[in-house]
């Protein structure tokens, strides 16, 4: 395959949005290269773009590679383009890109399957581990050693089930899964449903999206605003941890595995999104959630560097990152539109 070789710049300070920068520029090369049938227009021609362009980020000139032509599944693409990926996640979307420190590519040495949730706990442990569930987010690190990859497919760790007030969601269950699901909350089912194309969402899990923490999950949006728990299993000790929690401190998965989610059925909830398309993820979103006690919640994404719970009375104060797509003012005003419908669908006041 032809490669072009380009150095851009790449905003070290904001790595969550490495991502967004590499999807920009696929849009801009598509523009030059009309003719080379470079992607589809298409969401789903967009992730597979993103998801072939075996991007590599070296620090200090930032060195991409990017495939002329949109790279099938199984092409040659010689080894100095090939990503230097540190953690494999199980979501399906997130921070794509791979930072290496030196011109070495790191590589899975070691492969378990194991059969057993206590062998996957000891493997896990081991700081050279990688997770893997559905395999189709790559989580970017600092290069190191070699890696050890842990394929959690093998246990029984899936499946949907209503438990008395709550639905109780097993962490390798699909996304498909949720979408045509009967015991999940319409909403969350909708949200899952536009997580990602329908190819992706029959591979990717609920525990990896949670785990990659992607900045635009509309899923993990709305999970935040229903305040729902996730199970963590580790060494000789079982915690829960709200969503909040866990994006608040992304070292409490260190050494362990998510093994489900409980969220809470009844009460009544609303979302809304601004996109640059109806099939886009979202510029800013946002979920409001009354549950059945009359607890309010309202989560957003696109404000803040991962999703949040926020404030009504404090979305003055919102300081959004900017991009491409809008500054940080367009942002917060967008955030107050979309807070006061979302509120007033749930009977929070506008």
């Amino acid at each position: 395959e032809r490669l072009i070789e380009m150095v851009v710049g790449v905003d070290q300070s904001r790595e969550d949005n490495v991502s967004r920068q590499i999807q920009y520029l696929v849009r801009s090369l598509g523009k030059i290269f009309r003719g080379a049938d470079l992607f589809d227009e298409s969401i789903d021609g967009i992730q597979a773009t993103i998801d072939d362009l075996r991007t590599r980020i070296i620090h200090g000139d930032k060195n991409l590679r990017v495939p002329h032509k949109k790279c099938a599944h199984g092409c040659n693409v010689p080894p100095t383009a090939r990503p230097s990926f540190r953690n494999v996640g199980c979501g399906p979307s997130g921070r794509m890109a791979a930072a290496a420190e030196k011109e070495t590519t790191d590589m899975i040495t070691e492969y378990h399957r194991p059969d057993s949730l206590d062998e996957a706990i000891t493997l896990a442990s081991n700081p050279d581990a990688v997770i893997i569930a559905g395999g189709t987010t790559l989580t970017s690190q600092p290069a190191g050693s070699a890696s050890i990859a842990v394929d959690l497919q093998a246990l029984e760790l899936a499946g949907i089930e209503a438990v008395g007030g709550d639905v109780r969601i097993g962490a390798t269950t699909r996304l498909q899964d949720l979408v045509e699901s009967d015991d999940v909350p319409t909403l969350l089912a909708d949200l899952a449903r536009r997580e990602a194309p329908n190819t992706i969402r029959n591979a990717a899990t609920v525990g990896g999206t949670i785990a990659a923490a992607n900045p635009e999950s509309q899923l993990l949006t709305g999970l935040l605003a229903f305040d729902a728990k996730v199970t963590v299993v580790g060494d000789g000790s079982t915690s829960e941890h709200s969503i909040g929690e866990l994006l608040d401190d992304a070292s409490l998965l260190d050494g362990s595995i998510i093994t489900s989610i409980s969220v809470p059925l009844g009460g009544t909830a609303a979302a809304d999104r601004t996109a640059r398309t109806p099939m886009d993820q979202p510029i800013v979103m946002a979920v409001a959630h009354r549950g059945s006690d009359g607890t309010l919640r309202l989560a957003m994404a696109g404000v803040a560097p991962l999703p949040l719970i926020v404030d009504p009375e404090g979305l003055d104060d919102l300081d959004p990152p900017a991009d491409f797509r809008g500054s940080s003012d367009y942002r917060r005003q967008i955030a107050t539109v979309l807070a006061g419908r979302v509120l007033g669908a749930v009977g929070g006041g506008q």
